[in-house]
Order: C-alpha cells, then sequence, then structure tokens
C-alpha cells in the first residue's frame, strides 16, 4: 500500500468514527466496509471492529458477529476486541459461545495482570456458568484450564 493510498483510508477511517459517534450508522457502515475492502486487515483489525460494532447497533447480529470475528482473526488477543465480542455474545449469542468468549478475555487479562478486570470476567464467567448448569467448581476448573 501506498502512503497516498494510507492516507485516503486514515480519512476515510476518521469519517466513518465521525459518522458512528454521531449515530449514522448506516453511513458509518459503508465506509468501514470500504476500507476493509481496500485493506481486510486495517490497523490490526480495528476497521472490521467498528463495523461490528455498528452492525451490532443497528440489529445486524449475524453481520456483526461476522464482522467481530475478523477483527480477532487479525488480532485474537486484543482486549477490547474481545471485550467487544464476549459482551456481544452474552447479549445475542448461546450461552456457550458467551463463555467461551469471556474465559478467553479472562486469559488476556490475567495475562496483563488486570486484576479489576479479571475480578469482572470472573464473576460474568461465574454467572454464565450457573445459568447453563456448571457449579461453581466446574466453572473454577474451567477458568484455570482444566476440562473443556
Amino acid at each position: 500500500m501506498t502512503a497516498t493510498s494510507n492516507h485516503g483510508l486514515v480519512e476515510l477511517e476518521k469519517q466513518a468514527l465521525s459518522l458512528q459517534n454521531q449515530g449514522k450508522l448506516k453511513e458509518a457502515v459503508q465506509l468501514w466496509s470500504a476500507i476493509i475492502r481496500q485493506e481486510p486487515s486495517w490497523e490490526h483489525g480495528y476497521a472490521a471492529y467498528g463495523l461490528a460494532s455498528c452492525r451490532e447497533d443497528l440489529g445486524q447480529h449475524a453481520a456483526a458477529k461476522e464482522a467481530y470475528e475478523l477483527a480477532l482473526a487479525h488480532n485474537s488477543a486484543d482486549r477490547v476486541f474481545l471485550g467487544g465480542y464476549a459482551s456481544f455474545l452474552y447479549l445475542h449469542g448461546t450461552l456457550k459461545e458467551a463463555f467461551e468468549a469471556h474465559l478467553r478475555l479472562h486469559k488476556v487479562e490475567a495475562a496483563e495482570g488486570n486484576h479489576e478486570a479479571v475480578a469482572t470476567t470472573v464473576s460474568l464467567l461465574v454467572e454464565l456458568g450457573q445459568r447453563m448448569g456448571l457449579d461453581e467448581n466446574a466453572v473454577s476448573g474451567r477458568i484455570q484450564g482444566e476440562g473443556r
């Protein structure tokens, strides 16, 4: 990618963010999609994450899930991407999907030493586990990496 075309994508990104922040989500989707068409891995998945957020807010859940997964394909250990995806699955996915995503998020937060975030994610894992019929020992085992 040349510096000129890179500059054009930076401008598109600024416009997409502005539209998204103004609540003009359909227009933002068009710009995020244009960025992804030109550079699928733009900013290590950031454009895909922006697209996912817009699609979720528009109620386009299948497309949002696909875009979250695209963002994570470019940066699987990004805490923001994982947190957004885990929250999305908590609201719109299956319990099992949400639980697994929160386990991944927990692992990243623990590796970063983010104790406050870890505590919040553990609470969510316990809640999700209970809703799935798991007791606290089973959830604790999953958090520790035991069992599947």
